[in-house]
């Protein structure tokens, strides 16, 4: 017990955050801090060679240069982070790669520790990478990635091929955050059969089971233990340093003062979490218990598209078709997974045809220019349709309400069971069991297909390239050959919102296609619509 190793990495795995841009004074108050509270360990941040089109801060490289002038407490060990990816092609180790990241040996330089996390199919590269770090005089630790639901002959087989090597310390990553104390107990039984050096874990909190499982890994033989301030990580985050602290000074039998870390904490962390949000909740809870990888609640999470109704779903997805490495590109596809091919019954013609139609939508500006709208309602007469089941103007004033996303409906069934008017949507994405629920109210089925950078409508259905709602408004006015659109209500949103993209694209496909419905906005709108003032109407 008395050979536990510590280690904290707050300023690699928190980097995510803050592209790894932490303020030199904060790294040296921090390194005290975690000197205090127990920590023999700091990894400092990544060495990468990777030079992407952005910013990223020192710690993302963390090269000697800059780890000089830091103040580096007496006693206190330096480890980066390098990804066996940036030394590996195809499972060919590339030397010149690994030697462009460490051009030196350890006498020339302040780096104690190497880690290489390394998933199965980089093992060669990484071990590769970790025997020429050994000849340079680097203590080097091998991490292998996404372990938990790896079989036992794959476990003992980087058990045995590390038993050929000479590297420091094994380590075992809960990547997806879904490990328990009887995976963590496989996972050292197996790494156990040819290896008999030093093992780490590094854990995640998905399940609220980091300081469990980390606890756990030491009474069982684990020796080397991985923790950050607070749990700052990507997503559900770690186990939390200031936790784990109180136990090793228990396990040690060391004093610590645990002071300057929770004053830091208080001052710096605890403002960087309440921004970023990082921790556990139930949507981490169940990709951990599903072996779903964290990115893809975190991404969900960060982009205000998506609704908890849609995490959900999406969660329920990647279960049952893999989501163990993430995708943006397979995240897009789970989002629009509801949209397959939906034939109408309905031509919105016989209702629309040389119609002016009146389009409320939930923006502020509708609020602000309510007697106006309801005014011009009531002396001009157009076609009302109102965006799913928001309520502003007087229902008495709606003609239609329009409804497309079948989460949303789902989500929006109650509010629905109320209305009046009939309801547009694609009726056959529904399941039996919202269709039941829905029965009293009458659906005028048109048609939906999803295909992406397409923009037709047919008679009674239509191919649009996104889910929202405005893009299925609008190919429903045009197969129903409406004279003109009237927008009330789209607001539009700031430049650096990810919506007024979507938006503004929709708008461009529909410029685009063979409609030769007038679009005019009556409010106020970020978007490049013609506009009008509904009081000059």
């Amino acid at each position: 017990m008395k050979k536990i190793n510590f280690l904290d990495c707050t300023l690699r795995d928190g980097g995510y955050y803050n592209s790894w841009d932490f303020e030199q004074d904060l790294t040296n108050e921090y390194l005290l801090s975690i000197k205090a509270a127990g920590v023999n360990i700091v990894e400092l941040g990544f060495r990468s060679i990777s030079n992407e089109n952005n910013f990223k801060g020192a710690h993302a490289y963390t090269k000697d240069v800059f780890i000089k002038n830091l103040n580096i407490p007496k006693n206190l060990k330096v480890g980066v982070m390098i990804n066996a990816s940036e030394i590996n092609n195809n499972g060919n180790f590339i030397k010149s790669n690994l030697l462009n990241l460490f051009p030196v040996n350890k006498k020339k330089s302040p780096v104690d520790l190497v880690r290489i996390a390394s998933h199965f199919k980089e093992l060669d590269s990484a071990i590769s990478g970790a025997n020429l770090l050994l000849s340079m005089g680097y203590k080097v630790g091998l991490n292998i990635m996404q372990i938990g639901d790896k079989t036992d002959l794959e476990i003992e087989e980087v058990s045995y091929k590390c038993s050929k090597t000479k590297i420091n310390v094994l380590y075992f990553a809960d990547s997806l955050g879904n490990m328990n104390t009887n995976k963590v107990l496989k996972i050292i039984n197996g790494f156990r059969k040819y290896w008999n050096g030093d093992l780490g874990i590094h854990t995640h909190d998905n399940m609220s089971l980091a300081i469990t499982n980390s606890l756990f890994a030491i009474e069982n033989g684990v020796n080397w233990i991985d923790s950050t301030v607070t749990g700052m990580g990507r997503g559900p985050g770690n186990a939390q340093t200031e936790l784990l602290a109180v136990e090793i000074a228990d396990i040690k039998k060391n004093k610590i003062n645990l002071i300057p870390l929770l004053n830091l904490i208080e001052t710096y962390f605890d403002k960087l979490k309440s921004k970023h949000k990082w921790g556990t909740n139930s949507y981490y809870y169940l990709s951990g218990k599903h072996g779903i990888h964290p990115s893809y609640i975190q991404e969900m999470l960060m982009d205000i598209r998506f609704n908890k109704e849609d995490i959900f779903d999406a969660i329920n997805q990647l279960k049952l078709h893999g989501g163990k490495s993430f995708s943006k590109d397979q995240l897009t596809e789970v989002k629009n997974n509801h949209f397959s091919k939906s034939s109408g019954t309905w031509n919105p013609s016989s209702k629309l045809a040389g119609k002016d139609v009146l389009l409320i939508a939930p923006g502020t500006t509708v609020y602000k220019h309510l007697n106006a709208i309801e005014s011009y309602i009531r002396n001009k007469k157009p076609i009302v349709i109102a965006l799913n089941a928001q309520k502003i103007i007087s229902e008495k004033l709606i003609d239609f309400r329009v409804a497309s996303h079948p989460m949303r409906i789902v989500s929006d069934l109650s509010a629905f069971s109320k209305i009046k008017v009939p309801l547009i949507l694609p009726k056959s994405l529904l399941s039996d069991v919202v269709k039941k629920k829905l029965n009293k109210i009458k659906i005028l089925n048109y048609g939906l297909e999803l295909k992406k950078n397409e923009f037709s409508f047919n008679q009674k259905n239509c191919i649009i390239p996104s889910p929202l709602v405005l893009s299925y408004l609008l190919a429903l006015v045009s197969s129903g050959m409406a004279k003109k659109l009237l927008i009330a209500g789209v607001d539009g949103y700031t430049i650096d919102d990810p919506r007024k993209k979507e938006i503004d694209k929709v708008f461009e496909f529909f410029n685009n296609s063979k409609s030769k419905v007038e679009i005019i906005s009556v409010t106020p709108t970020l978007h490049a619509l013609n506009t009008k003032s509904i009081y000059s109407l």
